[in-house]
This record gives structure tokens, sequence and C-alpha cells, in this order.
């Protein structure tokens, strides 16, 4: 299957199975990435990321963001050596709070408890994105990533992490109860720890599973902030960055 795919695929798709699946030595694969490169499809999203907070963060299931974009050009073999990336890297890390967590831009309506005004803050539904992103940018962890993880990781509580905002953001949060899970900010949380050993089989991601494990379980019942684990959210879909059975089950097999 793999020599079939090398064979009929785009060099992007070609330059990602070698450099990921394969695990070739990227300095054996400059030939094919400078083809990848220059394809129209991935230049479009290289100009997508380039200009990182020209954006505002205010749908989470938009694919077009320029963080869903980021980790798209990562996840396939890109990495810091291209200026583009290296931008978009660099300007996620010129905005990050006194707890080491990282900042999108958003607006977040006055009647929402917000400030009415674009607003660098995090929501738990996009931090661990955007330290996802440092991570597999090979940003050096203890220095710029470690802090922020450990800030998020204590606001896990009994069942996941809940719909939490930085202070920028005021009073919004989701449309649920307080006390309940946010599934779409566990997943995302399972999915940033994963990445790093310190976390990997700790009892914060045991926590996040269970949870997840245990909405869908009782997907009939229960829905916390109108994640529903319905008809909708069976279906495959693709790009896998929301909350549906594939994002869900595409988790590296030593979390889920």
């Amino acid at each position: 299957m793999i020599d079939k795919l090398l064979s009929i695929s785009e060099p992007w798709l070609q330059y990602a199975i070698r450099s990921s699946s394969l695990c070739a030595a990227k300095e054996n694969l400059d030939d094919i990435k400078q083809e990848a490169l220059k394809d129209a499809k991935i230049q479009a999203w290289l100009k997508g990321v380039e200009n990182f907070h020209g954006t505002l963060v205010t749908n989470h299931k938009n694919p077009d963001l320029p963080i869903h974009r980021l980790l798209f050009l990562l996840d396939i073999g890109f990495d810091t050596s291209i200026r583009e990336i290296a931008s978009a890297v660099g300007q996620i890390m010129e905005h990050v709070d006194r707890y080491g967590v990282y900042q999108s831009l958003t607006n977040v309506p006055k009647h929402y408890g917000g400030k009415g005004e674009d607003t660098f803050g995090w929501c738990l539904c996009d931090a661990p994105l955007l330290l996802l992103a440092l991570c597999r940018a090979k940003i050096d962890y203890l220095q710029h990533i470690r802090r922020g993880v450990a800030h998020l990781v204590t606001l896990c509580g009994d069942r996941g992490f809940p719909c939490t905002v930085s202070e920028e953001h005021g009073t919004f949060r989701g449309p649920g109860r307080k006390g309940d899970c946010c599934p779409y900010a566990t997943l995302g949380m399972l999915n940033l720890l994963s990445e790093i050993d310190e976390y990997r089989d700790s009892a914060v991601v045991r926590n996040g599973i269970d949870t997840i494990l245990s909405l869908w379980e009782n997907s009939l019942e229960r829905h916390p902030y109108m994640f529903y684990m319905g008809t909708d959210f069976r279906k495959l879909k693709a790009p896998a960055l929301w909350y549906d059975i594939v994002r869900t089950c595409i988790q590296p097999p030593h979390v889920l």
C-alpha cells in the first residue's frame, strides 16, 4: 500500500509519507521537499499562516484558521526552515501571558462577558493547539512550553477539562453548566499531553481518556456544552480538527 501511495501521490503527500510514516532522514528528501513546496495548495497554506494573527479566532471549527493550517504543515513534515512557518511560530511566541500560556486574537462581545474588542487572550479550546504547534515545531520545551502546559494541567477537574478562558476574556464561557467538562478542550489537552513524556502516562491523561469514553458510553444522555456524539459525530470527516469520531480515534495509540 505504501509503495502504491508513493507511486501515485502528489509530491507533498510523498514527502509526508517519507518523512513521517517512513521516518526518512529529511536531508535525503530535499528534492521532493522542493517539489512539494511548489504545489499550489501548499503555497496557499503557507500564505495562510504567514500573517498568523491576521484572522480573528471566532470559530474553532473553521479549517482555515492559521493554527489548523500550521498544524497540518507541521504534521506532513515541514518545519521552521521554511520562512512562513518560522514567521508563524515567531508570532505565536510574541503573545504569552504570565503563566506561560500563548494567546490568540479574538473578540468576545460585552454581552457574553468580554470586552467587545479585539483582544489577545486564550480559551482552553485554542491554547493547547498553540502549545502543540510549538512542540511539533521543535521549540525548546523547558524554556518555552513546559510552564504553560503545567498551568493548563492544573485546570483539570474530576471529569476532564472545563470551559476556561484567560482573564482577558472576562466571564465568558460556552453554553453549558459550569461544572461540566468541555469535550473539545479535553480532546485538545489529550492531544497536547500525548506529545510530552512527563505527561503521556499521567493521571490527568487517564482522567481525560475516561471522560471521553464515558461520554461515548452515555452519548444519548450526556452532551456537555452542546457537544453531541450523535449522527453527525459519527460521520467520517476531514480534516480531523473538530469534535467527531475521526478526531477522537486518531489520538496516538498510547493515549486512546
